[in-house]
Protein backbone atom coordinates (compact mmCIF):
# COMPACT_ATOMS: atom_id res chain seq x y z
CA UNK A 1 0.00 0.00 0.00
CA UNK A 2 1.22 3.45 -0.95
CA UNK A 3 1.76 5.69 1.71
CA UNK A 4 -1.37 8.07 0.39
CA UNK A 5 -3.06 5.27 0.90
CA UNK A 6 -2.08 4.75 4.23
CA UNK A 7 -2.49 8.01 5.38
CA UNK A 8 -6.49 7.66 4.34
CA UNK A 9 -6.73 4.29 6.20
CA UNK A 10 -5.20 5.78 9.36
CA UNK A 11 -7.69 8.27 8.88
CA UNK A 12 -10.51 6.07 8.87
CA UNK A 13 -9.06 4.01 11.91
CA UNK A 14 -9.07 6.82 13.68
CA UNK A 15 -12.75 7.63 12.72
CA UNK A 16 -13.82 4.21 14.45
CA UNK A 17 -11.46 4.35 17.24
CA UNK A 18 -12.95 7.75 18.02
CA UNK A 19 -16.90 6.42 17.62
CA UNK A 20 -16.01 3.82 19.88
CA UNK A 21 -14.65 5.85 22.39
CA UNK A 22 -17.92 8.34 21.81
CA UNK A 23 -19.80 5.04 22.38
CA UNK A 24 -18.16 4.43 26.02
CA UNK A 25 -18.27 7.69 26.77
CA UNK A 26 -15.12 8.81 26.71
CA UNK A 27 -15.79 12.59 24.90
CA UNK A 28 -12.64 14.23 25.26
CA UNK A 29 -10.58 10.77 23.78
CA UNK A 30 -13.16 10.85 20.93
CA UNK A 31 -12.23 14.48 20.53
CA UNK A 32 -9.23 14.01 20.97
CA UNK A 33 -8.59 11.24 18.12
CA UNK A 34 -10.98 12.97 15.51
CA UNK A 35 -9.05 16.89 16.16
CA UNK A 36 -10.11 20.45 16.69
CA UNK A 37 -11.06 20.96 13.23
CA UNK A 38 -12.81 17.91 12.28
CA UNK A 39 -14.83 17.87 9.09
CA UNK A 40 -16.06 14.42 7.81
CA UNK A 41 -16.20 15.63 4.44
CA UNK A 42 -12.51 15.71 4.11
CA UNK A 43 -12.00 12.36 5.68
CA UNK A 44 -14.46 9.87 3.90
CA UNK A 45 -14.62 8.95 0.16
CA UNK A 46 -17.87 7.01 -1.11
CA UNK A 47 -20.19 8.22 1.54
CA UNK A 48 -23.56 9.84 1.38
CA UNK A 49 -24.06 13.20 2.56
CA UNK A 50 -26.46 11.88 4.86
CA UNK A 51 -23.75 9.65 6.53
CA UNK A 52 -21.39 12.35 6.54
CA UNK A 53 -23.66 14.42 8.26
CA UNK A 54 -23.69 11.97 11.08
CA UNK A 55 -20.32 12.15 11.73
CA UNK A 56 -19.93 15.95 11.40
CA UNK A 57 -22.66 16.24 14.20
CA UNK A 58 -21.17 13.57 16.61
CA UNK A 59 -18.32 15.73 16.39
CA UNK A 60 -20.28 18.91 17.20
CA UNK A 61 -21.97 16.87 19.83
CA UNK A 62 -18.64 15.42 21.39
CA UNK A 63 -17.77 19.88 21.87
CA UNK A 64 -21.16 20.45 23.25
CA UNK A 65 -20.49 17.30 25.83
CA UNK A 66 -17.37 18.54 26.65
CA UNK A 67 -18.60 22.12 27.44
CA UNK A 68 -17.12 24.04 24.39
CA UNK A 69 -19.49 25.87 22.23
CA UNK A 70 -19.90 24.94 18.85
CA UNK A 71 -22.16 27.62 17.50
CA UNK A 72 -19.80 29.06 14.56
CA UNK A 73 -19.53 25.10 13.28
CA UNK A 74 -22.72 24.48 13.16
CA UNK A 75 -23.97 27.64 12.06
CA UNK A 76 -21.76 26.55 9.08
CA UNK A 77 -22.71 23.13 8.83
CA UNK A 78 -26.49 24.23 8.39
CA UNK A 79 -25.51 26.46 5.73
CA UNK A 80 -24.77 23.61 3.13
CA UNK A 81 -27.97 21.35 4.75
CA UNK A 82 -30.70 23.88 6.38
CA UNK A 83 -33.44 21.49 6.49
CA UNK A 84 -31.63 18.86 9.29
CA UNK A 85 -33.60 19.42 12.53
CA UNK A 86 -30.86 17.04 13.98
CA UNK A 87 -28.35 20.10 13.58
CA UNK A 88 -31.02 22.92 14.53
CA UNK A 89 -31.29 21.19 17.80
CA UNK A 90 -27.46 21.30 18.30
CA UNK A 91 -27.40 24.90 17.23
CA UNK A 92 -30.37 25.61 20.50
CA UNK A 93 -28.06 23.70 22.92
CA UNK A 94 -24.78 25.52 21.65
CA UNK A 95 -26.95 28.87 21.79
CA UNK A 96 -28.32 27.81 25.15
CA UNK A 97 -24.55 27.19 26.54
CA UNK A 98 -23.43 30.62 25.99
CA UNK A 99 -26.64 32.24 26.85
CA UNK A 100 -27.65 33.37 23.61
CA UNK A 101 -31.14 34.23 22.75
CA UNK A 102 -30.74 32.53 19.27
CA UNK A 103 -31.36 29.77 20.86
CA UNK A 104 -35.09 29.90 21.12
CA UNK A 105 -35.19 30.85 17.32
CA UNK A 106 -33.24 27.76 16.74
CA UNK A 107 -35.41 25.27 18.55
CA UNK A 108 -38.77 26.58 17.07
CA UNK A 109 -36.61 26.33 13.28
CA UNK A 110 -35.98 22.79 14.63
CA UNK A 111 -39.53 22.21 15.66
CA UNK A 112 -40.86 23.20 12.72
CA UNK A 113 -38.86 21.17 10.69
CA UNK A 114 -39.47 18.28 12.72
CA UNK A 115 -43.51 19.00 12.18
CA UNK A 116 -42.73 18.57 8.37
CA UNK A 117 -40.48 15.19 8.75
CA UNK A 118 -42.65 13.28 11.22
Amino acid sequence: MNKKKQEVMKRGIQLGEAVYEYAKGDYKQALELLGSDFNAFNLIIGASDEQIDVFNEMWCQLLLKIGQSSTGVIKERIKVRDGVPFTWRLLEKSCDMEGNAEAESAGERAKKLESSYF
